[in-house]
């Protein structure tokens, strides 16, 4: 099935594995990690953006509320409007693992694959990639971040019926990989 590592859960080393790679890809050069970067900045700098105002947004209360005045309750409608702006900011940029991944641009090879095996994929991983790579001309490193999650998925128990109903649909159309029944 796959290698355990330590103490580690199953599944779990599925996604330190692919972590692992990208790190190894980006210092090695094959792999720009700069379209990860931008999609971590952009969710930190809405985070930050969101907690100051906020910050502002309280204070700008508290003023209004002991000394009245127009120009606290303009800071107070400002601030909340900032800090709404910021939030919708905060849904339209998730930063998870697979966000990040989409925003590498270099497509995913057979060279990348043979890397990637070297740096201690788990075998099921690396066998659904090679029937992808043979089926695809071009895939996409989120292409091998989905195979990732729905490998660590069978390898944690979880049978295709069970897994989210919309994740599930979402990778077997981008894969198209061939209906098989957990063990």
């Amino acid at each position: 099935m796959s290698k355990f590592r330590g103490s580690i859960t199953p599944g779990t080393e599925y996604n330190e594995s692919l972590s692992h790679f990208l790190e190894q890809e980006a210092r090695a050069g094959h792999i720009s990690l700069e379209g990860m970067r931008r999609v971590t900045m952009k969710r930190n700098l809405a985070g930050t953006t969101a907690l100051i105002t906020g910050m502002t947004m309280v204070s700008a209360g508290a003023s209004f509320i002991a000394m009245g005045g127009v120009m606290p309750l303009l800071t107070l409608i400002g601030a909340a409007s900032a800090v709404m702006v910021s939030m919708i900011a905060l849904a339209r940029y998730p930063g998870g693992l697979f966000y990040q991944i989409s925003a590498i641009e270099t497509p995913f090879t057979h060279a990348a694959l043979l890397r990637f095996a070297a740096s201690g994929a788990p075998e099921d991983v690396i066998r659904e990639l090679i029937v992808l790579l043979n089926k695809q001309e071009h895939v996409s490193y989120a292409q091998v971040h989905d195979v990732t999650w729905f490998c660590s998925r069978q390898a944690s128990g979880i049978a295709e019926s069970h897994l989210f109903h919309d994740r599930y649909t979402l990778i077997r159309n981008r894969l198209a990989l061939e209906s098989r029944r957990a063990g």
